[in-house]
Parts: structure tokens; sequence; C-alpha cells
């Protein structure tokens, strides 16, 4: 990558960044608009959930086929066949009548969306080493909690004067764009001396075995997959604890929330700041001791040492979100580097287990789920816990970045 010069590679980065953040916004920019769809499909709330979890039942499947062939076949050209699945899905969405051609345009756009979420760190990860592509990861890792939290509000805005099909044309012109400029821009990333054999599906399955039972690898990506369930946990039980709990209305709710996504991300710039003065097992220092506060705020809550309000909730969750970026970006890029000729097929394989943990938590919590935080606190804490054994079986390993000093 010497032959892109500095400003060029950061200008790549920002638009990859940016194509990230469409793709992530198409899962929910379109969740204010589902009741006026459901009377227009003339269908089902149910099936109105089911069109908006496609994308990331999608994501996790495709991940390991698109990682696996921007190893065999170049970046360059997984890049853009996932652009163009996702530029066709939204076409497809801005044009359904029926809802069964709904959902298949929102599968097509879900494929898309899962071949940019692998690609986009690969790339990334081929133009920036060590320290620098940590900062990247900061900002990346921080990018979904954020789109997530904003996307519903910019898709209120647009469905109230435009309808509902204007959020995926919205989707379709800014992604088409984005697209444009990177195709125009955007060289191959990858060495071709670090082109791997074709193989086949055998060969697939033996490269996963290998990341799989690396200890430092899987350590490394569990730590990066699990605190982002933190999230999930939170966001999927926030508005029946703050609207039907705390009887907030659903503005102050939105509002509320976006209070700690917008700590999240200002701990990711602080990260990207401090990254080259704390080092890998600096800032993981860093994240362990926000993760620690967390748990014994979360205890004081559900013992009832502190009192159970919407200020104390959010201030606990805030505790979790400055840590994260100093745990989930950290781990990311060591996990990387561990296998620099596989890139692709690590960060899938981080992907699957991030969407794995994500599902099956949340979902096991939900059964616990009694309309208040402490069962939520609860399940958060013992995750936590276990983040807490990770980071310290990582700091007794002489781990440090790419180009870093020994530690």
């Amino acid at each position: 990558m010497d032959t892109i010069t500095l400003p060029r590679r950061r200008l790549l980065a920002a638009l990859i960044m940016v194509a990230v953040a469409l793709a992530v916004s198409s899962m929910d920019i379109f969740l204010p608009a589902m009741p006026i769809m459901r009377d227009h499909f003339e269908t089902t709330e149910y099936m109105m959930q089911l069109s908006m979890m496609i994308t990331p039942l999608t994501m996790a499947l495709v991940a390991l086929i698109f990682g696996r062939l921007c190893d065999v076949y170049g970046r360059r050209l997984v890049i853009f066949t996932s652009l163009t699945f996702f530029l066709i899905g939204a076409l497809g969405c801005c044009f359904a009548n029926a809802m069964d051609f709904f959902i298949v345009s929102r599968f097509i756009q879900a494929i898309g969306c899962g071949g940019l979420s692998v690609i986009s760190v690969v790339i990334i990860a081929d133009m920036f080493h060590g320290v620098d592509y940590a900062r990247y990861m900061s900002i990346y890792g921080s990018l979904f909690p954020l789109v997530f939290a904003t996307s519903p509000i910019v898709g209120a805005q647009i469905t109230e004067h435009l309808g509902w099909r204007s959020c995926f044309i919205f989707s379709f012109i800014s992604m088409l764009f984005v697209a444009t400029i990177l195709r125009a821009l955007l060289p191959e990333t990858m060495k071709k001396a670090n082109r791997v054999n074709q193989g086949g599906l055998q060969e697939l399955l033996a490269k996963a075995k290998m990341l799989l039972t690396d200890s430092e690898y899987l350590l490394m990506a569990f730590g990066h997959a699990l605190p982002i369930t933190l999230t999930g946990l939170f966001l999927a039980n926030g508005s029946f604890i703050f609207i039907d709990g705390f009887g907030f209305t659903p503005t102050l709710f939105s509002l509320s929330q976006a209070v700690p996504i917008i700590l999240n991300f200002v701990a990711a710039l602080i990260y990207r700041q401090q990254i080259g003065a704390l080092g890998l097992k600096g800032a993981l220092r860093v994240g362990a001791i926000g993760m620690a506060g967390f748990v014994v705020a979360s205890l004081a809550l559900v013992t009832h040492w502190v009192p159970n309000t919407p200020f104390v909730v959010l201030f606990i969750f805030c505790l979790s979100n400055l840590a994260m970026p100093f745990v989930v970006a950290s781990c990311a890029t060591r996990a990387i580097e561990i296998f620099p000729d596989d890139r692709g097929l690590s960060v899938s394989v981080m992907t699957v287990l991030r969407n794995i943990f994500l599902a099956v938590i949340v979902s096991i919590a939900g059964l616990f789920f009694n309309g208040t935080i402490f069962p939520v606190y609860i399940a958060m804490m013992l995750v936590v816990i276990v983040i807490l054994g990770i980071v310290y079986l990582a700091l007794q390993r002489p781990l440090v970045f790419a180009g870093e000093g020994s530690s």
C-alpha cells in the first residue's frame, strides 16, 4: 500500500466508513414507517419485523463466504459485488408493491450489507497497520450503535415529508454516490503475494478451523464480539423500560438513548487520540477499569444501594459505553494481525461470532425480562465478568500491536 498516498488512503477509509454507515442504516431506517408499510402491503406486524431481522441474519450467513472470496479473488471485486447486491436490493424495495417482493429485495440488500461489513474492515487493514489501524477500528465499532440510534430519526423525517419509499430511495442514491467515487479511486489493495489458492469448501473449513483453534485469535475475537452484546441487551429492552416503566414519551425515549451512544462515539475519538501512547495493553487496562466500574455500579443498582431512576440507569450504561472502544477496537486489531494472509476470513469469523453472541445472549436474556432494568443489568454484568476474564488472560500474554515496542 506504499503506492497509495496517505491522503488518498485516508479519503478511501472515510468513504468506506460512509458505505458501512449506509449499510447499517438500511437495517432500521424504515422503522418509523413500518405501520404505514404494514397497511400498504396488507400484512402483519410479524412480517414487517421479519423484514427487519433479515439483514442481521443474512449478514451472519454470508460473512464467511465474502471473507474467503476476498482472500482468493481480491478486495476490489468483492466490494463492488457487495455494493451491487445492496443497490439492486434497495432499488427493489423502492418499487415493491407486494410483501413477498419486498422480502426478497431486503434479502438481496442484506447480502450486500454482509459483504460490506467484512470487506470494509479488510481493505482498511490492507492500508493501515498497528496503532493506525486500531484508530480506524474504534470509529468502525462506534458506527453501529451511533447509526442504529440516528437512522430511525432520519427515516421518520423522510417518511413524514416524502413517504415510506423515500427511505429506500435515500439509501439507493446515497450508496450509488459513494460507490461511484470508490469506483474511480479504489485500487486493488491486496498484494498479489498475499492472494491465497482458490481451494473449495474443504479448504475454507480447514482455514476456519485453524482460526478457531488458535487460542490467541479466539481470545481476541471473543474480546471484540462480547462487548457489543451489551448494547444489544440494553437497546432490545430499553423502550419497555423507559416508556412503560418510567413513563417516557417516544421522543424523550429516543433522545435519552442518544446520550450513551454519543458518549460511545466520544470515547472512540479519545481512543483514537490516545492509543499511540497507551499501546495495546494500556488500552485494555483502561477498558477493564471502565468495565469494572460498570459491574460495581450495576451491583449497587440491582441490590437497591442506589435508586432505580432513569438518570441512574443511563449513567450506569454510559460507563460500559465509555469503556467499550478500548476493548473492542484493541481486540479486533490484534486478532486481524495474527493471520495477515487470511484477513478476509479472520474478519468474517469475528463477524459470525459477534452476530451469534448478540442473537443468543439477547434472546436468552429476553426470557427473564420482567419489564424492569434488573434482569437486563444482571445479564450485562455476567457478560462483563466474562469480558474482564478475557482481558485478564490477554494481559498475561506478550501482546502488542504491529510495529509497537515490546511491553
